[in-house]
């Protein structure tokens, strides 16, 4: 790799924090053959992704797991080839062209669409990969592992064990393949049938490659169009590294995330080389103030509404904003007084416009990312409960029971505080001043603290 001055993304110059990363990736580039980077909200991942991409010409893809990202990216530089999901296309025909043009031109796709192309020859490992929003890359891919097939619709046979079963999608995927030449022959339907199929088995066969101890079958029934099914459902139980393989199977793979941690780099390659940015805020603008309330209390909506105003008017009603589940905001919206600006998930874009325009006091809810509030918009942040993922989703209890499922289950939370604290301090001058008001927050710290990409301004004092 060129030196950092040589590099751009052929829009806008470097800034520091940038020319840092790059400057870090020339000095260490022959010694690793995986990077990962930590890289706060604010730090330009778009604009490093594409500087990256840029050296190395065609011959490097861009992945991330947020269609949003990949159209913002696609709209940045519209040089660049996308592949999102077949539900995208409108024809078959675009959907294939878009694989097709991944072979003369740089390309950004979402991580199945990249997964799929290799499995199928749709796409050849590139010279170096760039995952953006590297920590979401896990969860994303459990959750295409975990799949339902229709036993009538499908034909498929009662499997006595997972010998059987790999006996028997084996045998399928060398059918699939036998016809994939002659697919353009059917009509459009069909042809979106095949490869969703195609597709989904093509998982299920790199899955029962690794080996029984990766997944688990049964047969159990599921809802579909309003009547019950039996179905084959397949559960991962053990995303080994192995399992990823297909990612990581470049000259060079680069890693990002504004919360990429150790642990999470570690499970890729334990030889990676990991680069922690520093925050763009200084230290002493970016305070966290850890504020327990009783632990009884912790979902009381009517305590945590007393102790919101008490420190909205403490501060002298700075702009604030207050993370909460959206379940707890329709709660607070009873109580609050009617100047306090609240929403559902059909609202929240309005609201967070009006917060801007007027500021105030928001109870935001899904909000942990991908919302700028710098300066003035945002000074005070508050979250009274710590948004643990919801185990009444039953992919997420999946997760949790894996072997390492409990410590990913808790640093996923401390991740999503993380994002929660970086909406308002935004850059090397701004400050904002943050209230953790759950009791369990102590406890989730000790079990995550080492596995953290930076140090947290935590005031524990009055804990």
């Amino acid at each position: 790799m060129r030196p950092a001055a040589m590099l751009s993304d052929g829009i806008n110059p470097p800034r520091p924090v940038q020319k840092d990363y790059l400057r870090h990736l020339y000095r260490n580039y022959s010694n690793h053959r995986v990077f990962g980077a930590h890289l706060p909200p604010g730090s330009g991942k778009t604009w490093l992704a594409r500087a990256i991409q840029r050296e190395f010409g065609n011959d490097c893809m861009v992945i991330t797991v947020s269609n949003h990202l990949l159209d913002q990216f696609k709209s940045t530089y519209t040089d660049v080839n996308h592949i999102k999901g077949r539900q995208h296309y409108d024809n078959m025909r675009d959907y294939k062209e878009a694989y097709e043009a991944a072979k003369a031109m740089p390309t950004i796709a979402n991580p199945l669409s990249y997964f799929y192309g290799l499995l199928s020859g749709r796409l050849e490992p590139p010279k170096a990969l760039i995952i953006d929003e590297a920590h979401k890359l896990y969860d994303t891919m459990f959750l295409a592992a975990y799949m339902d097939f229709p036993v009538q619709e499908l034909s498929i046979p009662t499997f006595k064990d997972n010998y059987d079963l790999s006996k028997w999608v084996y045998d399928l995927m060398g059918k699939f393949e036998e016809r994939l030449p002659s697919v353009h022959e059917l009509p459009e339907n069909r042809q979106n049938q095949f490869y969703a199929l195609y597709d989904k088995f093509s998982m299920l066969k790199h899955m029962v490659s690794i080996g029984s101890h990766a997944y688990t079958f049964d047969y159990t029934y599921s809802r579909k169009n309003r009547r019950s099914v039996k179905v084959l459902r397949i559960t991962p139980v053990n995303l080994t590294r192995e399992f990823f393989k297909p990612f990581l199977q470049c000259q060079k793979v680069f890693m990002m995330s504004g919360t990429l941690t150790k642990f999470d780099l570690n499970f890729y390659d334990s030889t990676a080389d990991y680069y922690t940015s520093d925050y763009l805020t200084r230290w002493e603008n970016r305070k966290i103030l850890f504020r327990p309330i009783h632990e009884q209390q912790r979902k009381c909506p009517e305590t945590i509404a007393s102790k919101i105003l008490s420190i909205y008017e403490d501060l002298g009603r700075k702009n604030t904003v207050v993370h909460v589940t959206y379940d707890m905001g329709k709660k607070l919206a009873k109580i609050l007084p009617d100047f306090a600006i609240t929403h559902d998930k059909g609202t929240k874009t309005q609201a967070v416009e009006r917060f801007k325009k007027d500021g105030g006091l928001l109870i935001a809810s899904g909000c942990a990312e991908g919302i700028d509030l710098p300066d003035d918009q945002c000074r005070v942040i508050i979250i009274p409960v710590l948004l643990y993922p919801n185990l009444g989703d039953e992919t997420v209890r999946l997760r949790r029971s894996m072997r390492d499922g409990v410590f990913r289950y808790n640093l996923e939370t401390m991740m999503t505080t993380v994002q929660q604290i970086g909406r308002g301090a935004r850059h090397s001058d701004d400050s904002c001043v943050s209230y953790i008001l759950d009791p369990m927050f102590s406890l989730l710290y000790s079990q995550t603290y080492n596995h953290l990409p930076n140090d947290l301004n935590v005031d524990w004092r009055s804990a």
